[in-house]
């Protein structure tokens, strides 16, 4: 009996076609491991070497991007890094935990930037994602926080339509007396950067750091937050009971 002969041509085909896309896909994973452990030994423009080099077997890889974003926002490159993490936003398979981190990184770039209202926007729409989140929390209250202080700093700054220069030396001695009590509380103070999120926790560092204020401060400022939220939805309850007592009276009287 005779056996059919197998194309061995077209099996030789699909071996190396098989054989081809394992080492792709193995080359990619082993350019962001070593980007990790790069990462984690505070190597960091070789560290972005090796995400882009996984980039380029794939542009979509999400472990790259975070990898790569990352890297770029140890080196002080905020903007660059915020290219890659509003590419990485627009990915359909991510989670919506996922989708936080990559917004809450946003908000830490601006942050950084001191665009304040654009990283209160990005912790915002990351807490949407994610409204349990403590860090992002913590985050948008230093955000806040700063954004506060530009708006009162731009309101006084004491331009006079009868440009007085009493008025001027007054406004001049008031900005110097407060950078001389920045720089005393900067002295006396080591307080932590918004908390920036890693890819992965395990092989990279978890925060940065930046002058801005000490948690403690900022604990207070977010319980503040806080009650401030719960004054506002009682108010609004208030009202409503309010409106429904007066429908209510209208129609007994229509009764």
């Amino acid at each position: 009996m005779r056996k059919k002969n197998i194309n061995k041509p077209g099996v030789l085909l699909l071996i190396i076609i098989l054989g081809t896309h394992f080492s792709w896909a193995q080359g990619i994973k082993t350019d962001i491991r070593k980007g990790n452990k790069l990462f984690k030994k505070e190597v960091f423009t070789d560290s972005e070497i090796s995400y882009r080099k996984a980039l380029q077997r794939d542009s979509t890889s999400t472990h790259a991007l975070f990898g790569l974003s990352d890297a770029l926002y140890k080196q002080g490159k905020e903007q660059e890094a915020v290219n890659y993490l509003e590419s990485l936003s627009n990915v359909q398979n991510l989670t919506n935990e996922e989708r936080a981190h990559v917004f809450h990184n946003i908000g830490n770039a601006f942050m950084k930037q001191k665009d304040f209202a654009k990283s209160v926007e990005a912790y915002k729409m990351s807490l949407r994602l994610n409204p349990n989140d403590d860090e992002t929390r913590y985050n948008l209250v230093l955000a806040q926080k700063q954004l506060q202080q530009n708006k009162q700093n731009q309101g006084g700054g004491g331009n006079n339509n009868e440009n007085d220069q009493s008025d001027k030396d007054k406004n001049k001695d008031k900005n110097q007396e407060q950078q001389n009590q920045d720089q005393k509380d900067q002295n006396k103070e080591n307080p932590q950067q918004p908390q920036n999120r890693d890819e992965n926790k395990s092989d990279q560092p978890q925060k940065n750091q930046e002058s801005e204020m000490t948690p403690q401060q900022a604990e207070q400022i977010l319980e503040a937050y806080k009650q401030d939220e719960n004054k506002t939805r009682q108010k609004v309850e208030r009202e409503k009971q309010k409106k429904q007592r007066a429908a209510s009276a209208k129609i007994k009287k229509k009764w």
